[in-house]
């Protein structure tokens, strides 16, 4: 059976730009803050993989925290699975390695008649594709505030 080892994953609500944490709380009040395509739901629209990024990380944040039987856990991952990473998936996440996706596959397989000792590796399984759904939003972020800095107001 294989494992997928919980990693350290920062909640969205951590993360804070430079510009967040050098200016004090005066200084915030009078500031623009604009997260590009996260800002509003139009624009989060506009951008496919950008949405598939947020959606992902959403919905995996409510999987992980999910209080029901470990055979509707089961279904939950496998709608998960088959929704944002097997290929040619509706909402793909195309910067998930296919080795990634087989482990997920094979933990999948492995638990077809779940039981209560299933329920950690279940909770579990989306934890390394989730780090790089965050680690996608982040760089969107950054990459924005970067070009953000050198446009003229």
């Amino acid at each position: 059976m294989h494992y997928i080892q919980a990693a350290d994953v920062d909640s969205i609500e951590d993360y804070s730009g430079e510009d967040e944490t050098t200016a004090t709380p005066q200084q915030q009040v009078g500031m623009n803050y604009d997260h590009g395509p996260f800002l509003s739901l139009e624009e989060l629209k506009s951008r496919p993989a950008h949405l598939t990024s947020f959606l992902f990380y959403l919905i995996t944040d409510a999987y992980q925290s999910a209080t029901c039987s470990v055979k509707e856990l089961r279904r939950f991952a496998y709608e998960i699975f088959s929704t944002f990473l097997i290929p040619n998936a509706p909402l793909v996440m195309s910067n998930i390695s296919q080795s990634l996706i087989q482990t997920m596959d094979k933990i999948l397989k492995a638990t077809v008649n779940a039981t209560d000792q299933d329920m950690d590796q279940l909770k579990k399984i989306f934890v390394p594709a989730r780090t790089r759904a965050l680690d996608d939003i982040n760089e969107c972020l950054a990459d924005f505030r970067q070009k953000r800095q050198y446009v003229v107001p």
